[in-house]
């Protein structure tokens, strides 16, 4: 058994052996009557595939109640690219996808709990806004984009930042 497969069943939970890019074991998963499916492994081409499959398995179906189908995208150029595609936005089928990057996600998250405090621009001495980012791993190149609509310094400067990686030796700061 694959890692959790045995979790998974003690939990009482089916487990389908077979390839989720195929129609066949798309139907035999019950796609055509779920309400979520969730395309969300590893690989982002495996990820689109599932979905393609489940839009080949939906076609023609007549259910009242779409599938909402949400396809997991580390590559944030494809992410965007599959966004815009045919198969992802036409709602006139019964599987609605939802493309989306789960570190993108986290990223926005991140800043919406723990927004950039600082003391305002009239303080003495003025707040001094420096984020430093450690692991540049699948969530770190996502978080400079909404780290200053967070809450941009108080004096309205860019955001200082550090990011360092273990291959990175010294430490590399820009400012956003």
């Amino acid at each position: 058994d694959p890692v959790g497969v045995r979790a998974w069943r003690d939990a009482g939970m089916t487990v389908l052996p077979g390839d989720a890019r195929d129609v066949e074991v798309l139907r035999l998963a019950g796609v055509e009557r779920a309400s979520v499916v969730l395309a969300v492994t590893g690989d982002d081409g495996v990820n689109v595939d599932i979905a393609l499959a489940a839009h080949r398995l939906m076609e023609g179906n007549r259910r009242r109640k779409p599938v909402s189908c949400h396809v997991h995208i580390v590559d944030p150029q494809l992410c965007d690219l599959f966004k815009k595609h045919r198969v992802f936005t036409d709602r006139r089928d019964r599987l609605h996808v939802h493309v989306y990057n789960a570190y993108q996600n986290a990223a926005r998250l991140l800043f919406r709990e723990h927004p950039l405090e600082g003391t305002p621009p009239t303080a003495t001495p003025p707040a001094v806004h420096h984020l430093v980012l450690l692991g540049f791993g699948h969530l770190g190149p996502s978080v400079p984009l909404p780290a200053p609509r967070a809450g941009p310094p108080p004096t309205g400067e860019h955001l200082p930042m550090t990011v360092g990686d273990p291959p990175l030796t010294p430490l590399q700061t820009a400012s956003m």
